[in-house]
Formats: C-alpha cells, structure tokens, sequence
C-alpha cells in the first residue's frame, strides 16, 4: 500500500483531492489530509510518513519548502508534488526530492499521471522489501538486510546485518511474502540464500559466520536449491 499525504490550506481543496485519489485507486493507497502546515509537518515528522507528499505551495511557497526539507532530513526517500502558479521561483522547489510541479487549479489527470509513475517505483521497492507490524508499528525491512529468520512460539525473529527485529506470526506465512532466494531449512528457520558462505551436513553457514540449522529432511532440497541457482557457491 502507497502512502500519500496531501496539503492544501483549503479544506475544501484537500477533500476534493483526497476524494479524486481514493476514487482512482482505492485500497492502493493510504491517504491523510492536512490544512494546518505545522500540523503536516510534525505530522509526517513524527507519526506517518508518507511515500508521496501532495503540496499546494500557492501564497507559502517559501514556508511549505522549509517544511519538507526539515522532513526530508529525516525520510529522504520521500517524493513531493508541488502544485503551484508559476510566478514562483521554479528552482526553489529543487531543494528536495522532487518529482513533478503542477500547475493550479488541480488537474486530476495530471497528478494521475505522476502518481502512477511514481507509485510503480513504490510498489516496485516494497517487492523487495518485508512489511512487519510489531509494538512499534507497521515497519518496512529491505529484504537485502535480511541475513536469516527464525520463529519460537508465534514469535517471528528477523537478523538483520545489523538490527533485529521481531513481530508475530507463523514462518510459513511470512515466507509466502519473501523473495524467490529466500528458503525454508529448518522447521523453525528461513535463509537468505544470497547470504549463505556454505553448506554442511547440518547447519548453513552465513557470510557474517552465523551458522544456521538445516534438518535432515530439507538437506536434499537446500542442496538442490543451490545447484540450480548458486552455481558459484558450490
């Protein structure tokens, strides 16, 4: 699901906007409205930020520029959309991630259009990438990151290369949203396979040494596993 936040001072302008969007896409996306510029930026700062930021920037542009590039130096993977008039100056709105400027009133189609660029390469990151809902909330794992996994009593333990993570659930589960080279050894354990060094008979060992457990009725399977796509780390 793509994140989008939208500001307008318009309150008639954000609902209009938030309308268009979850019409067009519906369950696609998760939206929230703003008409307070504090509000949206301690927002976005502190409790949601979004993957795409929808800003009119037309009577505050310098303000609504300060806002996002104080957001930016936390989430600089976020993307903004300005909407504008162009006396402004054009080349202010670089300062941060920016994707498109558009100009006012809003033109459904045209934003349409950047959005679905934009939400292609979203959506395309959250491929490889584990989204997890824990007692911190809902947080996004790259899944390059991941070095193993392992479960104990509906608790699920994420290693990563230089984090943990936990959550909980059942393995099989989670290993359905997993990339390809990610493989089930073990009752209790998945591998990231583009991290395994070796293979013995009863354990794989990781490139950072942790060893890992294999059982004996998946040997075959991870061996196979490896022939057939590691060909290099045999």
């Amino acid at each position: 699901m793509v994140k989008i936040a939208v500001y307008d001072q318009q309150a008639d302008a954000v609902n209009r906007i938030l309308y268009t969007l979850r019409l067009r896409y519906g369950y696609q996306i998760a939206v929230r409205g703003y008409t307070d510029l504090e509000e949206f930026r301690v927002g976005l700062l502190l409790h949601w930020p979004p993957d795409i930021a929808v800003l009119n920037i037309t009577g505050n542009m310098d303000e609504c520029i300060r806002a996002a590039k104080q957001i930016q130096e936390t989430y600089e993977k976020i993307q903004y959309i300005f909407l504008m008039d162009f006396n402004h100056e054009l080349g202010k709105v670089f300062q941060v991630n920016t994707a498109a400027c558009l100009k006012q009133p809003f033109q459904p189609a045209k934003v349409a259009g950047v959005l679905e660029r934009l939400m292609s390469r979203t959506k395309e990151k959250y491929r490889e990438s584990l989204l997890v809902k824990n007692q911190s909330g809902i947080e996004i794992i790259p899944c390059e990151e991941i070095q193993n996994i392992a479960s104990c009593r509906h608790t699920i333990t994420i290693y990563g290369r230089e984090s943990i993570w936990k959550c909980y659930g059942k393995l099989d589960e989670l290993k359905e949203r997993l990339p390809w080279y990610f493989l089930r050894c073990h009752q209790s354990w998945i591998v990231n396979m583009e991290k395994m060094k070796e293979v013995q008979t009863s354990y794989i060992e990781m490139e950072n040494a942790d060893k890992v457990p294999v059982s004996r009725n998946r040997l075959k399977l991870v061996k196979k596993f490896m022939e057939d796509n590691f060909d290099s780390k045999i």
